[in-house]
């Protein structure tokens, strides 16, 4: 259930909905902290804004002021710098009062509705276009011109454009009362502002629990990125296939809008300029930047859990990294592959002239440049041709001195390739492959040879056994003997009979899976149902020899591809031998599991006899745990059994440790 697609997308949309609400939730904290909300009050904060907005008034008020009285610039000029003379005497929202101590000089009364009253004391540095006499000027030096003030201007007046000179006077202090009208008027979106606030511990407290929840089902959601519904193994798919690096630039895209647009709400909110329009349009951008940040996350978690380097190998730049490597790859491999087309002094030739056009080339620019790097090319040019000269005369040292050892009889000999390269490197390499062909077919013909002097040894000794007691017991029936005499007889030579055609049966299917003309009909079985199945038909020969079977399996059907019959051929020869050599009242412990694409089936017992004998040797021909020889049996189970695996292209493999017997069987997995 954990891995299916309906959990994956589950996990996915409640990490989504953490996240974004976490997202919101921090954009409301960073809101309110940027306004200093959660150290003052809303009041406070409000009253702080119109103050400051009062005071950038008052200073223009002032400024525009002094520049038409003292500083003599005309109309023009000031319309220019503080805007259209009617709208400049109250911008519809405020009123103002300048005072010289206690004489009023300047006063603006035409708003209405300017409930706010604030008193200012400033003093301005305002421009004119009247030359100092005597008077106190401004100097850049000073670093008086600051933005929004030019040094100069140039105005139109009467359909031409007219070009003063400014000079900057500082000012007495003034006194400045202004009233304003509200900064956030009713209806605005500083009742958002208000609504966060009256919900500033609340936004504190489902940040936080967002996160844990977000964590919780991040956590959850990578664990099942990349699984496949009943199996291990880890396959991308989907969205989860897409580049990493697509997945980046669309989030440095849509990360750098949003970042962009945060500043710009914080702006917006400090200046009351925020609407309603801009606070949707960011909170979809923020909504589709935490999707993309989770998609991203959960292919990025699903193609780090995927093998052989998935996350890079998939991406744009890996995939043309592969491209261009396969690409030169290809063209040297082709290269090389031409060469190896032309007989080996050829070869030679084309690499000593190539060299020699290359040397020459640097020689050639060498000349064209500086005496040193001409005198540079004078030494590299001869040297590299008898660098390549002496390479080659200890590159064919090195291969005839290994062609004489091997000649000696020295077939262990192997001649280092190290330092060798092109058709020297190709020349070791084959003569190294010679010496192994030939010292494993040495081994094998030896080998060969032991096995059938075995053979004939083993299989003269086996049959012999029941056949001297069938010749005797027969002779004893020609004889006078009672009726209780012959049943007993008749007894022996059943059993001796059966021995010995249990014998040659094994004989000849070992002779058929060495030689591989048995029939094989692989398809997928199941490999519980064929160990019960081999219990089930055990079951009263492991209850005589006190065999208790602990079988430990999956609750699901596990899928291997292999031949039915065979699998029971192998589990028949398995236990077989259990019963004949296992402890008695012990345990037999068969086991399925599975394990990278293979089925394993093993089998473990506790042998009644001590096991003086290295696995390998028990895998081989007419070999019993009893080393005398003694026991029923013709050594030829676990041979066979390993013979059959290989048919059904599986794997036996045997382990010794003491008294402990362990088999395993691996099958590909269906």
């Amino acid at each position: 259930m954990t891995q299916s697609i309906a959990a994956k997308f589950i996990a996915f949309v409640l990490a989504a909905v953490f996240l974004v609400s976490f997202a919101l939730s921090l954009s409301g904290i960073a809101l309110l902290g940027y306004n200093q909300l959660y150290d003052t009050s809303l009041q406070e904060v409000y009253e702080e804004n119109l103050r400051n907005r009062g005071l950038v008034i008052a200073r223009d008020f002032v400024r525009g002021y002094l520049a038409s009285t003292q500083g003599g610039c005309p109309e023009t000029v000031l319309e220019e710098f503080f805007g259209d003379s009617s709208a400049s005497k109250a911008m519809g929202s405020w009123n103002g009062l300048i005072l010289q101590g206690e004489n009023e000089i300047c006063a603006v009364t035409d708003a209405g509705n300017t409930t706010e009253r604030f008193e200012y004391v400033i003093s301005v540095d305002y421009p004119s276009v009247l030359a100092p006499e005597g008077k106190q000027v401004r100097s850049s030096e000073e670093g008086y011109y600051k933005e929004g003030y030019q040094s100069s201007v140039i105005v139109l007046e009467e359909g031409e454009f007219v070009e003063y000179k400014l000079y900057y006077y500082p000012s007495a202090e003034y006194t400045v009362i202004m009233q304003l009208t509200p900064a956030y008027p009713e209806g605005s979106d500083w009742a958002m502002l208000e609504l966060l606030y009256s919900n500033r511990y609340l936004l504190i407290a489902a940040a936080a629990l967002s996160l844990l929840f977000f964590a919780a089902s991040f956590v959850f959601m990578c664990c099942i990125a990349g699984r496949v519904p009943g199996s291990d193994a880890v396959r991308p798919g989907g969205l989860n296939r897409l580049p990493l690096d697509v997945y980046a630039l669309g989030l440095t895209g849509i990360g750098t809008v949003v970042s962009v647009l945060g500043l710009e709400l914080l702006e917006w909110s400090y200046s009351g300029t925020l609407n309603q329009n801009t606070i949707i349009l960011i909170m979809m951008i923020t909504v589709i930047l935490c999707l993309l940040v989770l998609a991203f996350l959960f292919s990025l978690a699903a193609q780090l859990k995927a093998r052989g380097g998935y996350w890079w190998r998939n991406s744009l730049i890996g995939r043309f990294l592969l491209l261009l490597f396969h690409a030169l790859r290809w063209m040297f491999r082709g290269i090389g592959q031409l060469l190896s087309m032309l007989p080996l002094v050829w070869q030679w030739l084309i690499c000593a002239g190539s060299l020699g056009i290359g040397l020459m080339f640097v020689y050639a620019l060498a000349y064209q440049t500086s005496d040193i790097l001409w005198d540079a090319a004078l030494i590299v040019i001869p040297g590299a041709y008898i660098a390549m000269i002496c390479y080659s005369a200890y590159a064919f040292g090195t291969l005839l001195k290994g062609v004489r050892k091997m000649n000696s009889g020295d077939l262990n000999h192997q001649i280092p390739t190290r330092f060798l390269v092109g058709a020297f490197r190709d020349f070791g390499e084959a003569l190294n492959s010679l010496s192994e062909s030939a010292k494993l077919a040495a081994q094998k013909e030896l080998r060969s040879e032991r096995m059938k002097t075995e053979l004939i040894t083993n299989v003269s000794h086996d049959i012999k056994t029941p056949l001297t007691s069938i010749i005797n017991y027969v002779d004893l029936l020609q004889k006078p003997h009672t009726p209780e005499d012959e049943t007993q007889y008749l007894e022996v030579l059943s059993r001796q009979s059966l021995r010995l055609k249990k014998l040659i049966e094994d004989l000849m299917e070992m002779s058929k899976a060495s030689t591989g003309n048995l029939t094989v009909d692989i398809a997928a079985i199941d490999a519980v149902e064929a160990v019960n199945q081999a219990l089930g038909e055990f079951s009263g020969k492991l209850t005589d020899a006190r065999l208790t079977p602990v079988f430990q399996a999956p609750e699901e059907a596990v899928l291997m591809k292999a031949d039915g019959r065979l699998v029971w051929r192998v589990l028949s020869n398995l236990l077989s031998n259990a019963v004949k050599y296992s402890l008695p009242g012990t345990r037999l412990y068969l086991d399925v599991t599975k394990s990278e694409g293979f089925v394993c089936l093993s089998i473990k017992n506790v042998s009644r006899e001590q096991l003086g004998i290295s696995a390998q040797e028990l895998l081989e021909r007419f070999v019993r745990g009893d080393a005398s020889r003694n026991t029923e049996g013709s050594g030829l189970g676990l041979n066979i059994a390993q013979s059959l695996m290989e048919v059904q292209h599986g794997q036996l493999q045997l382990l010794v440790d003491g008294d402990l017997f362990k088999v395993t069987l691996l099958f590909p997995e269906a």
